[in-house]
């Protein structure tokens, strides 16, 4: 059976216009993702927000 999971993602803007981009480090389930530009955020964890989620992420 596949698992499924919830996941969000945060666009952070600084005054200056800049966007926060993170790279993946490829550890644990991320492997084939090493080094990869992306947005910050993550799985959700039951009976979080998303904003809660974001936060602790």
């Amino acid at each position: 059976m596949e698992k499924k999971f919830v996941a969000n993602k945060g666009v952070l803007v600084n005054p200056q216009g800049q966007v926060l981009f993170v790279r993946d480090s490829g550890v644990g389930d991320h492997a084939e993702s090493k080094g990869v530009w992306d947005l910050p955020g993550g799985r959700m964890e039951p009976n979080e927000t998303p904003l809660e989620g974001l936060v602790r992420e």
